[in-house]
């Protein structure tokens, strides 16, 4: 998990401890067997815990596109591919402060005929 915190000093000059912030992707591992050709994954969120709101999403993926790359919840859409195709899928959260954290899901699909 990343983690980059922006500090300000308090009017005492004291540094304060920042915040505990952390993002977890759920599910965070997905298999099946579809039949070929173009597919859609079940929908995985981001749940955030800590940090400081408003927070932004950005999903990327290895492989395929995410339906819904700025919202905390997306679906991996996937087209082309014959045999097997295997994607990390990464949420990456920054809060209003630009601290950042991310996690990933994995994702193995097999397409049969």
């Amino acid at each position: 998990m990343l983690s980059k915190v922006a500090f300000f000093k308090s009017a005492s000059g004291a540094i304060p401890t920042p915040p505990s912030f952390s993002v977890s992707v759920s599910p965070s591992d997905y298999d099946t067997v579809t039949r070929k050709g173009s597919t859609s994954t079940p929908f995985f969120t981001a749940s955030v815990s800590g940090g400081t709101a408003p927070f932004t999403y950005s999903w990327t993926a290895t492989e395929g596109s995410p339906n819904t790359p700025t919202a905390s919840t997306t679906r991996l859409t996937l087209s082309g591919y014959d045999e097997q195709v295997v994607s990390t899928l990464t949420c990456t959260v920054t809060d209003a402060t630009l601290a950042e954290v991310s996690d990933n899901a994995s994702i193995e699909i097999t397409f049969g005929s």
